[in-house]
């Protein structure tokens, strides 16, 4: 029995730093940086003592919840430049980026304001930018990314994406995933003819080349559209109130749950949020634009074996 106790002991200190970083994530983003201590403290369901114990100043627990933004922002970045197909990864940029910044309500353009020596921000600017250029030109080269495109569109695209940002949650993200599917389609380039277009990840994903559609296939497909997002979100529900099991989810075959992001499924399982799910996929070496049918075996092993039946 004492031989586990250290490991109980570190797991629950890490399960607690967890829960604290992702609770700092959303009462900054929600409320400003002026949000006191005892709200995180309240949002993670813990006594002020153990967020104190785990980050003494305000300012620590700050920065280390802008860290956790700031390494998922690389990390969209990073995968975008590994995507085989440049327009795909260009894609799944605007996508997760946008995500983000829902999600935030402007919190790191408040982070970086009060905390302006915490790193160099000018310096990982000029690194992001020649990271999204290099992954434009390779788009461009497809011809499926507008010849004209630079990287200050992707900032105006940015700027007008924090107009949502005021609205309440469950509209901001609606609202925010609309906004990617219609940014990207205005980024893409005009189809030759004969030429089919590309459709786009998760939001747009089942976008057709709508010129050459009916107006009933049109409204077919939308409906179709609309139904598989439906379900996917039922089955997200189903996983957070434990009607649903992980095993099972992963046991279906078909499109629906295929091209369901993992990142997805794990903050949907309960007690797991958006800080503990990043830190199971780095665990897992899983990418975070991993998909469900995109997963290895042994990935969906160890996955069942952290999260078995009952979980």
């Amino acid at each position: 029995m004492t031989g586990h106790l250290p490991r109980t002991v570190r797991s629950d200190a890490r399960d607690n730093r967890a829960r604290i970083l992702d609770a700092a994530r959303l009462v900054f983003g929600e409320e400003g940086l002026s949000a006191p201590m005892r709200d995180v403290a309240r949002r993670a369901d813990l006594a002020p003592a153990t967020l104190y114990r785990h980050f003494p100043t305000k300012q620590e627990l700050i920065a280390q919840t802008f860290a956790e933004q700031h390494r998922a922002c690389h990390a969209a970045v990073r995968d975008a430049l590994m995507d085989a197909d440049p327009w795909h990864g260009f894609q799944s940029l605007i996508e997760r980026i946008c995500e983000l910044h829902a999600h935030s309500r402007g919190f790191a353009d408040a982070f970086m304001t009060a905390f302006p020596q915490s790193m160099d921000f000018a310096a990982d600017r000029e690194r992001t930018a020649r990271a999204v250029t290099e992954l434009a030109r390779r788009a461009q080269e497809t011809g499926q990314l507008r010849p004209g495109f630079v990287v200050d569109d992707l900032i105006l695209m940015l700027t007008a994406h924090q107009g949502l940002q005021h609205a309440p949650r469950p509209a901001r993200l609606t609202a925010s995933r609309r906004f990617a599917a219609y940014v990207i389609e205005a980024f893409r380039a005009a189809p030759q003819t004969g030429a089919p277009t590309r459709p786009s990840r998760e939001q747009g994903e089942q976008l057709m080349d709508l010129p050459a559609l009916t107006p009933s296939q049109r409204a077919e497909a939308l409906e179709k559209a609309k139904a598989v997002r439906k379900e996917r979100a039922d089955l997200m529900a189903q996983l957070k109130a434990g009607t649903l099991q992980l095993m099972d989810l992963l046991a279906r075959k078909d499109a629906v749950v295929g091209k369901i992001r993992v990142r997805r499924v794990l903050e949907s399982l309960p007690g797991i949020g958006a800080v503990r799910a990043g830190q199971l996929l780095a665990d897992l070496r899983i990418s975070e634009g991993r998909r469900v049918q995109g997963l290895g075996s042994g990935q969906r092993a160890r996955l069942l074996a952290l999260f078995p039946s009952g979980h």
